[in-house]
């Protein structure tokens, strides 16, 4: 029997996927515009950014990202992670980047509510690896 062609989840779907990771990880918000043609170098730059901000949130040190810079910078980059993510794919990039928005947020406010019921249960560090997971699979998913 032959199967049917795979259909890509759409542009949209992808876009608020990048938000969500974005409010998760800000950074995550960097990898579609890092992928291209031209060079290594975003791509490059994208990783060291993700894996600096990857250590760097476990840090006790590390502001709320629900106060209102990192939450805006989540915002900010969830969206134009999803409207590149769009342009690549040369979708319009307004609802995309809605999306983007809209799952930043929710992925910031998600995120946090996850961290916290880890630190009341005393799993933190668990919690905090989880969330990792989570959004390095959603920024997968909606790049690949």
């Amino acid at each position: 029997m032959e199967s049917l062609p795979r259909r890509r989840p759409s542009v949209l779907a992808r876009g608020f996927a990048v938000g969500l990771a974005s409010g998760a990880r800000s950074t995550l918000g960097l990898v579609p515009p890092s992928i291209g043609p031209a060079s290594r170098w975003p791509q490059v730059v994208a990783a060291g950014l993700v894996a600096t901000e990857l250590a760097v949130d476990k840090l006790p040190v590390t502001p709320s990202r629900l106060a209102p810079p990192p939450f805006t910078a989540r915002v900010v980059l969830g969206t134009v992670g999803a409207a590149t993510l769009a342009r690549r794919e040369e979708a319009g990039w307004v609802l995309p980047a809605a999306a983007g928005a809209i799952g930043a947020a929710a992925g910031t406010l998600g995120g946090a509510a996850l961290r916290h019921a880890g630190a009341e249960r005393g799993v933190t560090w668990p919690a905090a690896l989880l969330e990792d997971a989570v959004a390095l699979a959603l920024v997968r998913w909606a790049c690949g």
